[in-house]
């Protein structure tokens, strides 16, 4: 710890200006032990000021960048490792460009930096904030042995390291130096002070005298203060810059003059006022035999001088702490400054004192980087003890990088230890540093020497005062970002939530709190009485509740904003007082389907309630739910709500009307009912609904009654040969599910002449193949459809009486239904056989045919679903009966036969259950479809001989149907567990055309061929189809 030494000017009589630690008797060393003697007691220091909570909490000033003005640090110490940073800079009087901020030579700033932001590892002298990162602006004033030179305030080595570290963006300053003492016996050799600073014996320095007043250097050459770097100091706070100060070490020397801080740590003191007293004496060090050791040399400036009259720098008061040194057992140390009238910007901290030392037999300092960079236990100083309180200021501002550098002041004096001794302002000023207060935020709103209100703009930082804190003062919160209150806060002044979000976990009971437009009051603490223009948020990680101890006023502009959870509770407000809901909006989020029916209270007031809201927003599915309000006793309730009309009320067909009204039957938490009840647009819930339906059911046993029409057309056409040529052409054709009793589909078996052949055999036998296609658009209720199929049908019938056949046919065929647009995704793969009789009779001139049929099917279901594919199978039976009386007539070379038709067709289906889809999985009971039809058509034919290669035959059809009854097939069904629904299937069309046309090639006289076409065309339906035959009569 060596002093640190100034050029001068020629004209300046020399002087020693000690700038760093100054000499002082019997500490001239301190204490210094070997480092294979330290013990965990050695590191006292961190105890006393709490160093080691905030580093087990992980709060270690990372990421803050800290200025250490001072005389460098040692080259390369791994206490500093990675953390210089790489813009630290050395600052002399002559600009000499090897002059670097790292030394092997320099110990007293790497003892500075290593108190600050020392890393610890290994067991190495570990800082209060250990990954602080350093600016290290060194500098040198002048020789020991040389005058003062003439510098400006801007020229001076110290000044111009203080901008260059602000400038580089350091947010915290160290500045452990100061002014010699004025005058000093130290500097005599041998020379003893008594304990009023007074010399044992004269003789040993004739010049020395005790001061009541601090002297300041004045250089009347440039009316600058000598040792006090006042404008980089000011520089330093406007760009709000904290700068952290030694108070001095005079005290041994000079204790009158010691109750005050010296150098820059007075600097706030210096006022027109105090000019006018006693604090301080202006020097002029420019007059000619000027000694600062001997006071018959002094030229004192006259207060009223006006070149020193106006000088004030009170406004430094809020951005400069200044440090007095405290020993082991947290006493003001023997040598140190005290606090005095800078009490308000002072606070102590540990700088040891090897006379306490002495008289505890323990190590009277603590470990610290010495000489050579050597790791040694020695007396700190003020220029230890003002490290301690920069690297809490380091980690108050790296915790909460939303104060300003005066915040930052307050927040480390509010919270400094005030216990017994420490109260004594005069000595202590704020208290002894702790650091671990320091780091959860301020101690005290509106304490002596500041605002009433602690005015913070978080800036988008969140953070949390966890504090207990007291005072008559209040908060202010702007800015975007949160700030916590989680302390026990006894403080009486006012909250006022002017911006951002203020949380309150803990209790604010004696403050009212004001949350302004904009602004957010959330949590589950304790807050007092309560007006509302912004946003009030209650509960939260903590709790359901936010308690007003005291009355709520909800202004008309006001909003609470709550949310329903899991457990279907709601945060409300509880009011020990009267809530008025002056209008203002409710927002309710977290609205799920469990708490239908449920009523929540929004504010709980002992003393009641008046007034309500204007308006209620929730995320309740517009839809399918609403949350109203209502005053019921001493709470406002929010109720949860259906809409009337369930999920029906969204539908726009049949089926989804009937399958919402049993989805309202499901439970709550059902997936089917969750999917709805969450749907936010009327269009999304239809389409859902539509996938519910299961249309594809109902529509399936329609088409297995309409299409046994098939296999009606083919034996009626066989059937109408009647005991004549069966190889002579007849009509043909078909649809694909066409009904009717003269055939919509068919071949061109049979017909009613075959050009007079009598010597045929009388018994036929047949086979026919078919393949169709065919559409029917939807009723606006189910799907439209296509189906396709092929298939297979055998027979052969004989004569009976001259005038009556019969015969029997055996059906095989496939059949493919899928559903198109709105409720796609459907589809049936229907697999059937079918038995039928026939015969025909002949009466007179006309011509019956009649025949029955049963068969039976094997169906696959298949369904798209939001929660899987939903399959099916089961079986269902078919039946029919029809007849058909025509009156053939020939004219000319044709055969044309106007005719008339009827038939019963009929299916049922079994009842299934579907599997795969999850809770969109159907349970459907059996279901039938039977309809009776009309046909009236007229057909003709004409055959050529094709003399050797046979004859030739065309036919042709046209014919009108009608069907009767109840068209629309229909299916009872359960989804889940819910009640049971009717769900439509697709209509025939009631009336269509029927039109065929075909050839037969009778190509010897027992056999024959035949193609055909047949088309039914209806309102909304149409099918076609081609058919292939061969016959053969033996």
């Amino acid at each position: 710890m060596t002093p640190s030494s100034r050029h001068a000017t020629p004209i300046l009589a020399p002087r020693k200006a000690v700038r760093l630690i100054p000499k002082f008797g019997a500490l001239m060393l301190a204490q210094l032990l070997a480092p294979a003697a330290y013990a965990t007691e050695d590191d006292w220091n961190l105890e006393r000021v709490r160093a080691n909570e905030t580093y087990r909490q992980g709060k270690t000033g990372a990421g803050v960048l800290v200025g250490v003005v001072d005389d460098g640090i040692f080259a390369d110490d791994p206490a500093f490792a990675g953390r210089i940073d790489p813009r630290s800079a050395g600052f002399d009087t002559d600009g000499n460009p090897d002059f670097r901020a790292q030394e092997a030579a320099d110990n007293h700033g790497s003892m500075v930096a290593g108190i600050l932001a020392g890393n610890g590892r290994h067991g190495d002298v570990r800082g209060i904030a250990p990954d602080a990162r350093l600016l290290v602006a060194r500098y040198r004033d002048w020789d020991d042995d040389t005058a003062y030179p003439a510098y400006t305030a801007a020229e001076r080595p110290a000044s111009r390291a203080i901008r260059h570290a602000v400038d580089a963006g350091a947010s915290v300053l160290n500045l452990s130096f100061g002014p010699p003492t004025y005058p000093s016996a130290i500097h005599v050799e041998d020379a003893d002070l008594d304990e009023t600073g007074h010399l044992d014996d004269p003789e040993d320095a004739p010049h020395h005298e005790v001061r009541r007043h601090q002297i300041i250097e004045f250089d009347g050459r440039n009316g600058t203060l000598v040792q006090h770097e006042t404008d980089a100091v000011a520089y330093a706070a406007a760009k709000d810059v904290l700068t952290v100060v030694s108070a001095g070490n005079e005290f041994i020397e000079q204790p009158a003059s010691a109750r005050n801080p010296s150098g820059n740590g007075m600097l706030p003191l210096i006022t027109p006022a105090h000019t006018q007293g006693d604090l301080y004496r202006f020097v002029d060090v420019s007059a000619p035999g000027h000694d600062a050791n001997d006071p018959r040399t002094y030229v004192y400036i006259s207060p009223d001088d006006h070149r020193v009259a106006g000088l004030d720098y009170s406004h430094l008061q809020s951005s400069v702490i200044t440090v007095v040194a405290t020993d082991r057992a947290d006493r003001i140390a023997s040598y140190s400054n005290r606090c005095g009238d800078a009490w308000q910007w002072c606070i102590a901290a540990p700088g040891g004192d090897a006379k306490e030392g002495e008289e505890t037999g323990k190590p009277g300092g603590y470990r610290l980087i010495g000489e050579g960079g050597q790791r040694q236990v020695g007396i700190g100083a003020t220029s230890g003890a003002a490290p301690h309180v920069t690297g809490a200021a380091a980690i108050v501002r790296g915790e909460f990088p939303f104060l300003t550098a005066s915040q930052t002041q307050e927040v480390i004096l509010t919270t400094a230890n005030r216990a017994g001794h420490l109260a004594d302002r005069a000595i202590y000023g704020r208290g002894l540093l702790d650091a671990e207060r320091a780091a959860r935020g301020p101690g005290e709103f509106g304490a002596a020497g500041y605002g009433r209100f602690f005015d913070v703009d978080t800036k988008g930082h969140d953070g949390v005062f966890s504090n207990d804190i007291k005072g008559a003062g209040g908060l202010t919160k702007r800015g975007a970002g949160t700030l916590e209150l989680s302390g026990a806060n006894t403080y009486s002044g006012d909250t006022r939530v002017a911006g951002g979000t203020l949380r309150v976990s803990g209790s604010t009971t004696r403050s009212r709190t004001l949350v302004q437009q904009g602004a957010t009051l959330t949590g589950s603490g304790t807050v007092g009485s309560t007006v509302a223009e912004g946003i009030v948020v209650p509960g939260g990680a903590g709790g359901k509740a936010l308690t007003v101890a005291g009355d709520f006023t909800l202004r008309p502009q006001g909003v609470i904003r709550t949310a329903l959870s899991s457990d279907d509770t709601l945060n409300h407000l509880v009011v020990t007082g009267t809530a008025k809901v002056q209008g203002g909006a409710l927002q309710v989020t977290g609205v799920t389907s469990s708490q239908l029916g449920g009523q929540f209270a929004v504010i709980d007031a002992w003393q009641g309630v008046t007034g309500n809201f204007n308006q209620v927003q929730s995320d309740a599915p517009p839809l399918f739910a609403a949350v109203t309000t209502s005053v019921q006793g001493q709470r406002l309730v929010a109720s949860v709500d259906r809409n009337p009309g369930g999920f029906g009320a969204v539908a726009r067909t049949r089926n989804q009307r009937a399958v919402g009204r049993a989805a309202d039957t499901l439970k709550p938490g059902n997936p089917v009912f969750e999917q709805l009840f969450n749907t936010r647009d009327a269009g999304t819930a239809r389409n859902s609904l539509t996938r519910l339906v299961g249309d594809i059911h109902p529509s399936v046993t329609g088409t297995l009654a309409e299409q046994q029409s098939r296999v009606r057309a083919s034996v009626l056409d066989r059937a109408r040969a009647g005991g004549h040529d069966a190889s002579a052409p007849q009509d043909g054709g078909g649809r694909a599910g066409g009904q009717t009793a003269g055939g919509h589909g068919g071949d061109a078996y049979g017909g009613d002449t075959h050009g007079g052949d009598s010597h045929g055999g009388d018994s036929h036998v047949w086979g026919q193949a078919f393949n169709y296609r065919g559409n029917l658009s939807s009723d606006g209720s189910a799907a439209a459809l296509s189906r396709g199929g092929a298939g297979l049908i055998f027979g052969a019938d004989t004569a009976v009486s001259s005038t009556t056949r019969l015969g029997g046919a055996l059906a095989l065929g496939d059949t493919r239904v899928n559903t198109r647009g709105a409720g796609a995704g459907q589809r049936a793969d229907i697999g059937g056989v079918s038995l039928s009789g026939y015969g025909s009779t002949l009466a007179g001139t006309a011509r019956l045919s009649y025949g029955a049929s049963v068969g039976s099917n094997a169906i696959k279901t298949r369904r798209n679903t939001d929660f899987g594919t939903a399959r099916a199978r089961y079986q269902a039976w078919t039946a029919q009966i029809f007849g058909e009386a025509g009156l053939p007539t020939v004219l000319g070379g044709a055969t044309v036969e106007p005719y008339a038709g009827l038939a019963y067709d009929h299916a049922h289906g079994k009842g299934f259950t579907e599997s795969g889809g999850g809770p969109a999985d159907l349970r459907g009971k059996g279901a039938s479809q039977g309809n009776a039809s009309s046909t009236l058509g007229v057909r003709a034919r004409q055959a050529w001989s094709m003399g050797a290669n046979g004859q030739l035959g065309l036919h042709g059809q046209a014919a009108w149907q009608h069907a009767y009854g109840n068209l629309t097939p229909e299916t009872r069904m359960r989804l889940g567990d819910s009640a049971t629904f009717t769900t439509q299937g697709l209509p025939r069309d009631r009336d269509a055309l029927l039109v065929r046309a075909g050839a037969t090639w009778a190509f010897s006289r027992n056999g024959s061929l035949r193609l055909g076409y047949g088309g039914a065309f209806g309102s909304r339906g149409k099918d076609q189809s081609v058919q292939a035959g061969l016959g053969w009569r033996y």
